[in-house]
């Protein structure tokens, strides 16, 4: 199911039973691992796709784009975009470029210059490998940790 705001696209996991009655049977800091790592797996494809398709003229966006994964409480969240900071800004004609200034204004568009959309188009071509790689890596990652807990529970006895 996906909802659409304003400037941000969301992709909730809604159904797969399976594998949220898997999760269930960790503690809650286990659960967040395995969501952050899958998360992280599931946003690559879509910043891949992202800089594929930015206008080559933005090259210092193309670079700057880039994941972010968060845990906030039990939620974990995570973005494609821009990345801040010195190290993705560039120089062009004598003046400084921060992609995070103007990426949404290639994105959206602007009064006079047309839109160059590149993150809603990856998500759309890309949500279902996203998912797949996501199910892919908690599926994973369940019986990694499995291991670890029994590992855990043997060298207490």
């Amino acid at each position: 199911m996906a909802r659409l705001r304003q400037r941000a696209a969301t992709i909730e996991l809604v159904g797969d039973k399976a594998l949220r009655k898997a999760l269930e049977g960790f503690r809650v800091s286990v659960q967040k691992r395995i969501m952050r790592e899958a998360v992280t797996a599931a946003l690559r494809p879509i910043a891949k796709e992202a800089k594929r398709l930015v206008p080559t003229r933005f090259r210092f966006l193309k670079k700057s784009l880039g994941t972010k994964v968060k845990t906030y409480g039990e939620v974990v969240w995570g973005a494609v975009g821009a990345r801040t900071g010195e190290r993705w800004w560039g120089t062009v004609r004598g003046q400084t470029v921060k992609p995070h200034k103007y990426a949404h204004a290639v994105e959206l568009g602007t009064k006079t210059a047309r839109p160059h959309p590149f993150l809603r188009p990856a998500l759309d071509s890309r949500r279902a490998t996203s998912l797949a790689k996501f199910r892919a890596t908690v599926a994973k990652r369940i019986p990694i940790e499995v291991a670890k807990a029994r590992a855990k529970a043997g060298a207490r006895r």
